[in-house]
């Protein structure tokens, strides 16, 4: 009966991509992107660090990074370095981003990596210049604040 009514977006091999054990290859990857510039935590240790001393910390790292994903699948919250938690919180975010699309509506365009609000610009554009046309009633135009109503507008209907 739910599923009639509210669809399930997420198919197996999403769950599969998002519920896997990270490997050393990306733990490794979120150290290296991660800002060298950002502040350093509260234990004044930050990214520059972490990347300039990498292949003497990688095994340390990569076990905290592990343990939080094998061992803390309820998604509590552990006491571990503030850079740290940036890595784990880069690698999730990572494995969320490559879903995402399956799971936002094209409309919410602001929301996506590669999607634009700007892209409505010229679809609003057209918009106006259809309101030039005359009709019989005449015509309407609504000034919106778009980046605050822009994703809870229902486009198919509009």
């Amino acid at each position: 009966m739910l599923n009639d009514t509210i669809p399930s977006l997420v198919d197996d091999n999403m769950n599969i991509v998002i519920t896997r054990l990270t490997s050393l290859d990306e733990i490794s990857a979120a150290v290296s992107a991660l800002n060298k510039d950002s502040a350093s935590g509260p234990d004044s240790f930050g990214a520059v660090f972490f990347q300039t001393y990498w292949d003497i910390v990688k095994q340390d790292v990569s076990n905290v990074v592990l343990d939080f994903f094998f061992f803390n699948l309820d998604g509590s919250c552990m006491v571990i370095s503030n850079f740290k938690f940036k890595i784990i919180l880069k690698i999730i975010s990572d494995m969320i981003a490559s879903i995402m699309p399956f799971l936002v509506s094209r409309e919410q365009r602001g929301f996506i990596h590669a999607r634009h609000i700007h892209d409505c610009i010229g679809w609003a554009s057209e918009v106006f210049n259809l309101l030039d046309a005359k009709t019989w009633c005449g015509n309407l135009a609504l000034r919106m604040d778009i980046w605050k109503d822009f994703d809870t507008l229902n486009w198919e209907f509009l």
